[in-house]
């Protein structure tokens, strides 16, 4: 091969790793060649004589890293807008039940960030700290993870969970290992059949739902302001409880620390059976 060609495809490879497969040809090939591949792909462009069989594997890299943008910028399309929601109308037990997606919270002035005694609806005393202007990342919301449960069947959660799947910016969490893979431009992490058996680590929920999801330990990282629902026959302590004590509770700590985050709603409540009810069942005093 041509010394120069050589030393071109050389440079190609060398740019690759440090801008990218994308950045790469629009830099070093000429617009036909790159509109080629955009239109009929890389082999085609090999096949109209455009680009040799040496550059068919930059080519390709080229036409992957564009099918890629295309892909996540069609998901980000079905984003469900900032602040408005979904329903979930539960036809058995005659409830709509609304998912609000993630609304940042207005920024606070300087002279509100001041720390301020609030009580709770149980009378419980807290401190809020305001945030400034300028720390932009510190305004996330983390109570915004829904947790759907029925101990009995026929309440819904299966079909609104397809339907959330196929209508909007969804990834399906499917492994629950150490692992945990989601899709990085995802906003929804959804999952059917939560339980004792089929869970998330502690570690790894406390992550995902800490307003800065991104720092959950797998290969691809969901977006900051993703946010989790989740469907299951058990309420959520019963499921993190302790897998050794037969009354599966958690430490109250944990449990002030899930219900800063999670809505949870039990679909079938009865006069007696609650989500209250099971929360405080599964909680160690």
């Amino acid at each position: 091969m041509d010394p120069e060609k050589v030393k071109q495809n050389k440079q190609i490879i060398e740019s690759i790793k440090k801008i990218g497969a994308i950045a790469t040809f629009e830099k070093f090939m000429c617009k036909e060649i790159v509109d080629s591949i955009k239109k009929e792909g890389a082999l085609a462009t090999v096949e109209k004589g455009l680009i040799s069989l040496d550059e068919f594997e930059c080519a390709q890299l080229f036409e992957n890293g564009l099918k890629e943008i295309e892909e996540k910028e069609k998901q980000l399309k079905l984003d469900v807008p900032k602040g408005t929601y979904i329903k979930f109308d539960c036809s058995k037990n005659g409830k709509e039940y609304l998912i609000c997606s993630e609304k940042r919270p207005e920024k606070k002035d300087k002279e509100e960030c001041t720390p301020k005694l609030m009580r709770d609806e149980n009378g419980v005393g807290y401190v809020e700290i305001g945030g400034y202007e300028d720390d932009d990342d510190e305004h996330f919301v983390k109570r915004k993870h829904y947790y759907f449960y029925s101990k009995d069947p026929g309440y819904g959660k299966t079909p609104f969970c397809k339907a959330l799947l196929d209508r909007t910016n969804a990834a399906h969490i499917l492994g629950f290992s150490n692992e945990l893979n989601v899709l990085e431009y995802a906003q929804f992490l959804v999952i059917d059949d939560f339980g004792p058996d089929r869970k998330i680590d502690m570690a790894n929920l406390k992550c995902l739902t800490s307003g800065l999801a991104f720092a959950c330990s797998g290969d691809v990282q969901p977006r900051k302001d993703a946010q989790l629902i989740i469907f299951s026959n058990n309420h959520l302590f019963d499921v993190m409880g302790d897998p050794e004590d037969e009354t599966r509770k958690i430490p109250e700590r944990e449990a002030k620390i899930l219900l800063d985050r999670f809505f949870i709603y039990r679909l079938d409540e009865t006069e007696n059976e609650t989500e209250e009810t099971d929360r405080f069942k599964h909680t160690a005093s």
